[in-house]
């Protein structure tokens, strides 16, 4: 599902550039963000930091959601350059 409110009024050509272009950006960023994500991950997990609150647990544990969550999100990114939703698809949704 998506929304097309600037590539509706495209043609057919330009509007598989523009969400190219958006996709490739998307998917460009979600790496980044994935791979800083990781980065502190790594970091915390080799310095052995821990949380002190009620609980005391690896601080680490709490700085997977972003890399995991990036990861999936470049994926998806990646998959619709790769295999587009053809035009004619049927809509979903409310």
């Amino acid at each position: 599902m998506q929304v097309d409110l600037i590539t509706h009024g495209l043609p057919p050509r330009a509007r598989r550039r523009v969400v190219l272009a958006a996709c490739l950006l998307g998917a460009a960023t979600c790496a980044v963000l994935g791979w800083a994500g990781l980065q502190a991950l790594m970091q915390s997990y080799a310095r052995g930091s821990m949380v002190r609150t009620a609980f005391t647990f690896p601080e680490w544990w709490t700085l997977t959601v972003l890399p995991l969550s990036m990861a999936l999100c470049t994926l998806e990114f990646l998959r619709k350059i790769f295999r587009p939703e053809a035009a004619d698809a049927p809509l979903s949704g409310l």
